[in-house]
């Protein structure tokens, strides 16, 4: 599963990181903080929400993938006055693991 590998990638670095600042070893400035922080926040929250276009990137499947097979499985917000409908991170999440890595595993996608 890549993702797993990913989050263990991103909590060994930072580890790294928090030990370097502990020991006073860091060069991080305030501004590259910032940047690191909004990264790490933007990558766990899992109740983001992500436009069509963010969804399908997400899931790195084709436009037309995504709007024969995995639109109807998702539930997605439609917000009042706007025609862009938005997904959660979890839900797309979940349904990635559910749909894309079993068929990729079987060869079917």
């Amino acid at each position: 599963m890549v993702t797993g590998k990913l989050n263990q990638i991103i909590a060994d670095l930072l580890l790294k990181l928090s030990e370097a600042v502990r020991d006073g070893n860091s060069n991080v400035t305030a501004e590259e903080l910032d940047v690191i922080t909004d990264i790490i926040n933007k990558s766990t929250n899992y109740e983001r929400e992500m436009g069509t276009d963010e969804a399908i990137r997400y899931l790195n499947v084709s436009r037309n993938y995504f709007y024969d097979y995995v639109k109807d499985d998702l539930k997605g917000v439609k917000r009042a006055g706007q025609k862009t409908i938005y997904y959660t991170r979890k839900e797309l999440e979940e349904y990635r693991q559910k749909f894309i890595e079993n068929t990729t595993s079987q060869g079917k996608k």
